[in-house]
């Protein structure tokens, strides 16, 4: 009998009829389940990627302040937290050690944010405190000024009133010397040299041209040279328009010694400029002092400001002379129209301390010693200012410079 086949029978039916949905379900389930971890892998990379750009812009951050200001290294690890102050120093190391994590660097950030703040706050506090500062210090200085305003003013009333008075005594001394000459009792030549000069200026003090302490605190040797020089001057024909010339020996006797004994000659020269000698010669019953410069040195002279040739030594004027080398000492005669350079000369020598001094002899009185007292306007007290033959040469040279400028100034408006 022929064999079966062993796969002979109907299997295809019973097959069919099994279910095979849980083995696809299943199936279907890790493919979704590997599809799942790989989107999670790719946004844990993309995270990645994030947080690695976030620490960079972090580290950058961190590193630039650190350039900015060193110091806050220092001051974010002695805090006196000692927790807080180790957390900063092992951040610190791993910072610099590149292995510093997103947190760590969000940390350190965070802590110097915060010291930044507090900077700003102190900044702000100091600030308004300055301020506050400079609004009192303002309103004290307002209050200074307006004070001092005050008492300049008192000052200058003072002083306008000492002057007046001062040409008031001087006019009726000139007024009963010429009515004692007009009745027969006085002739000109018994008159002192003080009041020969108050009788030949009592025009100029009446117009108020002159300096009234010219006249008041003057020796006998200066009212004797300026009474002098008038009388030279009324020779040549410069008041009374008498054509005369002086003769030189005239001229010589109108002259006076610059100083009366060699000591201040020499006190005159003790700060002469560089390049600039001097010398001392005899005449009548005093001294001269005559310059000297070095050509080389020259142009290193302090000069009148826009005239180079005319120097300024020891608060004087001189024409330096490229023949001699000698440093001619100008007088208000030698500057004939030259109104500039009188203007600049006398603003040049009017220096603090002589302004102090004349104003001092201005408004104080002559002491038994010769010195000026003189009253503090703010304080009352009497304040002695001593004799200076310096300086009181210094003003005389002045008031002639002054008075040169105002005659030439009337010149000038005269012929326009």
């Amino acid at each position: 009998m022929a064999r079966k086949p062993f796969f002979s029978g109907n299997y295809g039916s019973a097959l069919a009829r099994v279910d095979t949905r849980p083995i696809v379900e299943a199936g279907r389930a890790q493919g979704q389940m590997f599809a799942n971890m790989g989107q999670q892998v790719g946004g844990l990379i993309q995270q990645y990627g994030l947080n690695k750009e976030k620490q960079s812009k972090i580290t950058d951050k961190i590193e630039n302040r650190l350039k900015l200001d060193p110091s806050i290294a220092q001051r974010l690890t002695m805090t006196g937290d000692e927790d807080f102050d180790k957390k900063n120093v092992t951040d610190m190391e791993k910072l610099a050690s590149g292995e510093l994590g997103l947190k760590g660097l969000q940390r350190l950030d965070s802590a110097m944010a915060t010291i930044n703040e507090v900077d700003l706050q102190k900044r702000a506090e100091q600030d308004r405190e300055i301020a506050n500062q400079q609004s009192l210090i303002n309103q004290k200085l307002l209050n200074q000024e307006f004070n001092t305003k005050e008492k300049l003013k008192k000052v200058e009333d003072t002083q306008k009133t000492q002057r007046d008075k001062a040409f008031t005594g001087l006019i009726a001394r000139a007024d009963e010397a010429l009515g004692l000459m007009k009745s027969g009792d006085l002739q000109y030549d018994d008159l002192n040299v003080h009041v020969k000069r108050l009788v030949n200026d009592r025009d100029l003090l009446v117009n108020r041209q002159v300096d009234p302490n010219d006249y008041a605190y003057s020796t006998d040797a200066e009212a004797k040279a300026k009474l002098d020089a008038l009388e030279a001057e009324k020779l040549k024909g410069d008041i009374k328009g008498q054509e005369f010339e002086l003769t030189e020996k005239t001229t010589e006797a109108a002259k006076m010694p610059e100083f009366t004994d060699r000591d201040s000659a020499v006190e005159s020269v003790k700060d002469l400029p560089q390049g600039v000698s001097a010398s001392f010669k005899k005449f009548k019953d005093g001294f001269d002092v005559e310059l000297q410069y070095k050509a080389k040195e020259f142009t290193d002279i302090p000069s009148v400001p826009g005239f180079p040739n005319y120097k300024i030594v020891g608060g004087y004027v001189y024409e330096g002379d490229s023949k001699t080398g000698k440093l001619n000492k100008l007088g208000s005669e030698n500057f004939g129209e030259k109104s500039e350079l009188l203007q600049k000369t006398i603003e040049s020598l009017t220096t603090k301390d002589v302004e102090q001094y004349g104003l001092a002899k201005f408004r104080g009185e002559r002491n038994e010693d010769g010195d000026y007292d003189v009253e503090d306007p703010a304080s009352g007290e009497t304040i002695t200012i001593p004799f200076n033959q310096d300086l009181e040469n210094r003003l005389i040279y002045l008031d002639g410079l002054r008075n040169k400028l105002k005659t030439q100034i009337d010149l000038d408006l005269t012929t326009r």
